[in-house]
């Protein structure tokens, strides 16, 4: 799964990305994605956030897929606690859009 953001990549020599699996984990790690996303090769999916990687982006083929909001919102949190990030950024994701929003948290700890 791209992590890097759209408006980057053309410009990047390399690109982060999330390994997909299926093999379902913590749900704190990974992030369940539907198969309306459009993902083939396993019956079920997962994104697993603890196999993040930068990869030179000729390594890439082909699109796979397209996560849907909530899900995005999910992987953005999953990251970001993965990360120890989830203090300092709230997530918010309004039902009927397609916006993911991230916030700076106030209060860190």
């Amino acid at each position: 799964m791209i992590l890097t953001t759209n408006a980057l990549i053309p410009r990047l020599g390399s690109i982060t990305v999330a390994e997909i699996t299926g093999s379902e984990g913590p749900v704190t790690t990974h992030v369940e994605v539907r198969p309306e996303a459009g993902l083939t090769g396993h019956p079920q999916s997962w994104i697993n956030v603890t196999g993040i990687h930068t990869v030179p982006k000729g390594e890439l083929r082909r699109h796979r897929g397209r996560l849907a909001p909530p899900e995005l919102s999910r992987l953005a949190a999953a990251v970001f606690n993965y990360l120890d990030l989830d203090d300092y950024v709230d997530i918010e994701h309004d039902e009927g859009s397609d916006q993911v929003n991230l916030d700076l948290a106030r209060n860190p700890r």
